[in-house]
């Protein structure tokens, strides 16, 4: 065993967590404000235009702002709350979780609950204040909280990781 990393998970850093890995969606809202502020001024030039009602376009644009701050705002808030719900269900509150870092693989377990990760099938790592979040081909999440190693280093890790996916291009 290379290193072994310990933690309870809380709300906050799951919250934490959870923003750090939503790059994907946040690229998405920033197209779909984008498409909508290009709707809205489409719509308040038709309407210009054509010389409908100023108030339909008032309501148009209410509408198009809700949905963009519904999107934005309220959406991911309401999948991150769901997604810890499901986390607890699973684990129970204040289960540990425990890491455990291989030569080629690591091992997670959380309120008897273990999952396995081959660093060859890591996808992307993601850091925020407290964490470093490695994202598995299958769009699982593995937190590494920076100050719980129990034994070993975060930097050891990630050499590992490097390792073994140098070796594997080598090997191709």
């Amino acid at each position: 065993m290379i290193a072994e990393n310990e933690f309870v998970l809380t709300e906050e850093l799951f919250y934490e967590g959870f923003a750090g890995v939503q790059k994907d969606y946040r690229k998405f809202i920033r197209g779909l404000i984008a498409v909508l502020a290009v709707l809205g001024v489409g719509l308040i030039a038709f309407t210009l235009i054509r010389g409908e009602s100023f108030l339909f376009v008032v309501v148009e644009l209410a509408v198009l702002l809700f949905v963009g701050v519904y999107a934005g705002v309220f959406l991911p808030k309401r999948k991150a709350k769901a997604a810890y719900e499901a986390i607890l269900r699973r684990t129970g509150a204040n289960a540990p979780r425990v890491t455990r870092f291989y030569e080629d693989h690591l091992e997670a377990d959380a309120g008897g609950q273990t999952a396995t990760l081959s660093y060859r099938d890591i996808l992307r790592q993601q850091e925020t204040a407290r964490l470093h979040i490695l994202v598995g081909s299958d769009k699982r999440g593995f937190m590494i909280k920076k100050d719980g190693f129990t034994q070993g280093t975060l930097a050891q890790v990630l050499t590992a990781i490097e390792k073994a996916n140098t070796e594997e291009e080598d090997h191709d």
